[in-house]
């Protein structure tokens, strides 16, 4: 066997060889499409077949061996057209080196997650390209009970995968049927005992991705009347890619929440691991203003002093927030990531960890710790039902601020990405340094542990980092004082990122400035 690391797309090598090209490996799991795509202007060439897969499950199967001491694990794969033929080569890959294998089917991640508890197995893997568009494929691997893996173990698989040496044996393979119910049961036995009498209209979506096909289950079985928006499962996406962060596809949602009167839209991405909500009015929540919806709850039922995680990506709203402090939770920063938040979490023993894409970690007796959208969904509707008021009532409460939606400008490639970033964060340091305005204000903190977040006198603050799955820069910004101030400063991060030959089109504009709201915010 020869492993290609590159290779023209539909040529002979393609077809007879596996290929893994290097930027399939990402900082915490595999992703890459399968065939050429366009990203913001800019083209990825496909790092991964099919018989790379069957490689991948080799690799995977050794490790399962050597390093976890098992011989047993899980594996499931994402609602795509092409993930069944890719979980089966890699299953292959798994059952030569000696290791037996549950195959749940097609499932959304948490569910794999769950099965390891279920199934008492520490390793698992799921075949699935997350809330990327059609075409991504990719792997998350399990290293224990809501534990993934990181930075180091993908370097350390990476290198297992180029050496070629895996483990000889017949492995055995056994299909697990209705995980689904087992998975959906144990929410509703986790929420339940907080659910209150108010009957709650609720709008669910999962953009026809694999979400689509549990989010209604799980909501209709807590006592909601549920209303389905573009559920029927269709693995081209016809209408929107199914990612929280998609506006075009909340927006939606909004707009279908008010014309139907409901009083929440819940939406989940494609492998049901992130949550997006809208209010009433059809009014977006940001993932981690949800967070902090959740949080607000669940720190009034435990005793104080909780430590919650939050990405640098995330709201400055927790640190100020009234019921976090009368309980003095302690707010801990974290690199923005799944992997990285959910090992945080698990880290310093914390009540939950939020992260602004909508990964969620619910620890403790309100969760297992990994992130699951269909869990989160249901801690929402569920403390939501405790309120006699409006959604957009009880938002109102959190301290208020103005945040801009995530900016992705595309880069040339993974590495230039990583380049500008390092680049952007000196001069930030620079500024600091010096006294000098951004955005005309004064720096006064900068946060340096995933990419650079600057912090201004007034609270104020914006991002620049390097996605950890795409070539991609992430941008977001937000003010404590004015809608103008948060535009003001996208729009200086872009005219500084507009120096830089690697930096491409954005995956979408900001909306359009409507002016202040009658009244200042205020802390």
């Amino acid at each position: 066997m020869r492993i290609l690391k590159k290779a023209k797309f539909k040529s002979y090598g393609w077809a007879d060889n596996p290929v893994i090209g290097e930027n399939l490996f990402r900082e915490y799991d595999l992703r890459n499409p399968l065939i050429p795509l366009t990203k913001g202007g800019k083209q990825i060439e496909p790092a991964i077949n099919t018989e790379g897969f069957f490689v991948l499950g080799q690799a995977y199967g050794t490790y399962v061996r050597k390093v976890l001491k098992k011989k047993k694990m899980s594996v499931g794969c994402d609602y795509r057209s092409y993930s069944k033929g890719n979980t089966y080569a890699f299953i292959t890959g798994v059952l030569s080196t000696g290791v037996d294998v549950i195959d749940i089917g097609v499932v959304i991640t948490p569910m794999l997650y769950f099965s390891q508890y279920h199934l008492k197995l520490i390793s698992a893997a799921m075949i699935t390209a997350s809330h990327n568009d059609n075409g991504w494929t990719g792997l998350k691997l399990a290293k224990g009970y809501s534990k993934t893996f990181g930075p180091e173990d993908i370097v350390g698989f990476k290198k297992l995968v180029y050496s070629e040496k895996f483990m000889k044996g017949a492995g055995h393979y056994s299909k697990f049927e209705g995980m689904d119910r087992l998975y959906l049961a144990d929410i509703q036995k986790t929420v339940k005992p907080y659910l209150k009498k108010r009957k709650l209209k609720v709008i669910v979506s999962g953009a026809n991705g694999g979400g689509s096909y549990f989010i209604p289950r799980l909501i209709k079985s807590l006592g909601f009347d549920v209303i389905e928006f573009e559920c029927d499962l269709d693995w081209d996406f016809p209408k929107f890619n199914p990612n929280p962060e998609d506006m075009k596809f909340v927006n939606a949602i909004g707009e279908f929440v008010r014309k139907q009167g409901a009083d929440i839209g819940v939406v989940v991405d494609g492998d049901g691991d992130r949550l997006g909500v809208v209010d009433e009015k059809g009014n977006i929540i940001f993932s981690d203003r949800v967070g902090l919806f959740i949080a607000r709850f669940l720190v009034q039922k435990m005793p104080p002093a909780q430590n919650i995680v939050i990405d640098v990506k995330s709201t400055g709203a927790y640190s100020i927030d009234t019921i976090l402090n009368k309980y003095k939770s302690r707010i801990v920063f974290s690199k923005t990531g799944h992997s990285y938040v959910k090992a945080k979490s698990d880290e310093i023993g914390a009540l939950a960890g939020f992260e602004k894409s909508g990964h969620f970690f619910l620890r403790q007796k309100f969760g297992k710790g990994y992130d699951d959208a269909c869990m989160s969904a249901a801690w929402f509707v569920t403390i939501l039902s405790n309120n006699d008021a409006p959604l957009s009532e009880i938002m109102s409460q959190q301290p208020k601020s103005y945040q801009s939606p995530t900016l992705e400008p595309s880069t040339t490639n993974d590495s230039v990405k990583y380049d500008i970033v390092d680049e952007v964060t000196e001069i930030f340091r620079k500024m600091k340094k010096n006294g000098e305005n951004f955005a005309g204000k004064r720096i006064k903190e900068l946060v340096t542990i995933n990419g650079v977040r600057f912090i201004f006198d007034n609270g104020s603050w914006g991002l620049i980092r390097a996605s950890s799955n795409q070539p991609v820069l992430v941008i977001t910004a937000e003010s404590f004082n004015t809608r103008k101030e948060m535009y003001d400063i996208i729009q200086a991060i872009q005219g500084l990122l507009s120096k830089f030959d690697g930096v491409g089109e954005y995956d979408q504009k900001m909306p359009p400035y409507t002016g202040e709201d009658k009244q200042k915010v205020t802390k």
